[in-house]
């Protein structure tokens, strides 16, 4: 009710000037709604009708309860950022409802500002896609207390996952199609800087692979790039 009445009344004078109708007052119920009366003839309620809609359109979009965190942000932070970059209205119950622990999002504002923080909600509430790393890289991905993950976020505006409960882990992706796509390039870039394979050799060839004093491994290491390591326990 307070964003329709507006500071000092404000808002109410606007409408009511514009519309031309003859009064208008806000009646604010104990659930969070509000109702517009006013009088004048079908025409000015009309006008006052398209007015409200106009700068006053309201959207509740569902996400998962993790979503809502997100949005909301440090301290709010979140929600700031949406309302700076659209100029809605935000607001976010994080108390979970339903089977699937979903938290409501509401939005408030003019009809483009709710269609652009909707959108940008909306490839926030589920992956965009979701790329497959293995465990043993999962430590590199988070990085140490999470700033592997910080640092992609950060660079391409993306918002990542890691799901490590199964044996072939993933990182799901959330943003618009071009953060999504700079995240996923970095991600394919790390997995690509340290992909592993295994090579068997018998234990006669082994002297001249290493060389004296691993002196050919080494080399090879330097000319390559890569890390190699001789697993000497096992039989070929």
């Amino acid at each position: 009710g307070w964003r329709i009445i507006g500071k000092g009344g404000r808002e109410v004078r606007r409408l009511q000037e514009e519309s031309g109708v003859l009064s208008l007052w806000v009646n604010k119920s104990d659930g969070g709604w509000s109702t517009v009366e006013a009088f004048g003839t079908s025409e000015t309620t009309e006008c006052l009708r398209s007015l409200l809609q106009e700068a006053h359109t309201f959207h509740r979009i569902e996400v998962p309860q993790h979503i809502a965190w997100r949005v909301i942000g440090k301290g709010g932070s979140g929600i700031r950022y949406l309302e700076e970059r659209t100029g809605a209205s935000i607001s976010v119950d994080a108390r979970p409802t339903g089977d699937v622990q979903t938290c409501a999002v509401e939005v408030i504002g003019n009809a483009a500002a709710v269609s652009q923080a909707l959108a940008w909600l909306r490839c926030r509430s589920e992956p965009q896609t979701r790329v497959q790393i293995p465990q043993r890289l999962v430590g590199t991905v988070i990085g140490k207390s999470g700033s592997g993950i910080r640092d992609l976020e950060a660079a391409s505006g993306a918002w990542l996952n890691v799901d490590t409960e199964c044996e072939s882990c993933s990182v799901s992706i959330y943003g618009d199609e071009a953060a999504v796509a700079q995240a996923k390039h970095a991600l394919q870039q790390l997995l690509d800087q340290n992909a592993l394979e295994s090579l068997t050799i018998s234990k006669e060839a082994l002297p001249f692979l290493l060389g004296r004093g691993a002196a050919a491994i080494r080399e090879i290491q330097t000319s390559s790039g890569a890390h190699i390591r001789v697993d000497q326990a096992q039989d070929p």
